[in-house]
C-alpha cells in the first residue's frame, strides 16, 4: 500500500470539508441534546462536552454519511456509548452491537494555558483531543498492509472525516483551535502539515525528522523511530516524546503560527537538526517482531 503524499493528504482533508462543512447549520442544539432530562435551571447533565448526547451523536454520524462510509467498511450498526463521570475527560465509542469498538474519543475543553499550551494559545479556549483510537475490525493486517506501531487492527481509512467532525465540534462549542498529542510519530506524520507543534522548535525538529526520513516508506519510518533506529547528528538515539499538536481554527488562533518569531525559531531549529536511520539495525528489528514492509 503506497504512502499518501502531502498534496493527497491535503486534497482528501479539503474534499471531506467541502462535504461536510455545509451541513453544519442543519443540525441544531436540540438535535444534539436529543433525549436528555433538563434540570429545572434550565441545564443538562451527561451530555459528551455539555453538548452531546448519545442520540445526538448518533445523529451527527449519519447526518454527516459516516454510516455509509462504516457501511463501506463492513460496519452495518453501531451503538454510541458515553462516559461522562469524570468532569475533566469525556468518553465516546462507538461499537458494532455485541461487537468490537471501532472509534474511541477521550476529549475535553480547557484553556490552552491550562494543558501545558503556551503563547497567544495559552488564553483561547481549545478542544483537547487525548485520545483517537479507530480501528476496523473487519480488516486485517498482511503483506501490503502491515501494522504500524501500537496499531491492533488496520484504521478506518476515514481520519479525513473524523478530522473534520472534530474541526465542526470544535466550532459548535466555541474553541479557537483542536489540541492533541500524538503518542507515534506516524500519528503526527498524518497529521502535518494542517496540524503543528505549538512549540516552534519542536516544530522545527519534527520537520527535520520528516526531511531525514524521507526515503524511507511511512511503515519503516515509523518503526525506527519506535525502535531507536533514528540517531541524532551527535550519534544519540531520537526517542519521541511530543509536546502538543494545535490545528487552529480562528484567525486567533492561527497568529500563534504565523508569528515571525515563531517561524524564525522554527526554521532554525530544522535547520540545526539532522538525523539518520541505522537501516542495518532496523531490518533486524522489524525481521524479529515479523513486520514487513511492502
Amino acid at each position: 500500500m503506497r504512502d499518501p503524499s502531502e498534496k493527497e493528504r491535503r486534497r482528501a482533508r479539503l474534499a471531506a470539508a467541502r462535504r461536510l462543512a455545509p451541513l453544519y447549520d442543519e443540525l441544531a442544539p436540540g438535535d444534539l441534546a436529543a433525549g436528555v432530562e433538563w434540570s429545572a435551571d434550565g441545564k443538562a447533565s451527561g451530555l459528551f462536552l455539555g453538548t452531546y448526547s448519545a442520540a445526538g451523536l448518533r445523529r451527527v454520524v449519519e447526518h454527516y454519511g459516516l454510516d455509509r462510509l462504516l457501511a463501506e467498511r463492513g460496519i452495518e450498526a453501531f451503538e454510541v456509548e458515553l462516559d461522562t463521570s469524570d468532569p475533566f475527560r469525556h468518553e465516546v465509542r462507538l461499537r458494532e452491537p455485541g461487537g468490537a469498538t471501532f472509534l474511541d474519543l477521550r476529549a475535553r475543553t480547557a484553556l490552552g494555558r491550562d494543558v501545558g499550551v503556551s503563547g497567544r494559545l495559552g488564553d483561547l479556549p481549545c478542544l483537547v483531543v487525548e485520545w483517537l483510537s479507530l480501528e476496523n475490525p473487519h480488516a486485517s493486517f498482511g503483506p501490503d498492509r502491515p501494522p504500524l506501531p501500537g496499531q491492533r487492527r488496520p484504521g478506518l481509512g476515514l481520519a479525513p472525516e473524523i478530522e473534520e467532525v472534530l474541526v465542526l465540534a470544535a466550532r459548535r462549542v466555541g474553541a479557537a483551535a483542536l489540541v492533541s498529542w500524538p503518542q507515534w510519530f506516524h500519528n503526527a506524520w498524518l497529521y502535518h502539515p494542517r496540524w503543528r507543534f505549538v512549540d516552534p522548535r519542536e516544530s522545527g525538529r519534527f520537520a527535520a525528522l520528516v526531511r531525514d526520513l524521507a526515503h524511507l516508506d511511512l511503515v519503516r519510518a515509523a518503526w525506527a523511530v519506535h525502535l531507536g533506529c533514528v540517531f541524532d547528528r551527535r550519534g544519540r538515539p531520537y526517542e519521541w516524546k511530543p509536546g502538543p499538536l494545535a490545528l487552529p481554527r480562528t484567525r486567533e488562533a492561527a497568529r500563534h503560527f504565523a508569528a515571525p518569531g515563531w517561524r524564525a525559531a522554527r526554521l532554525a531549529a530544522k535547520a540545526r537538526h539532522a538525523f539518520v536511520v541505522d537501516e542495518a539495525r532496523l531490518a533486524r528489528e522489524l525481521a524479529a517482531r515479523g513486520v514487513a514492509p511492502p
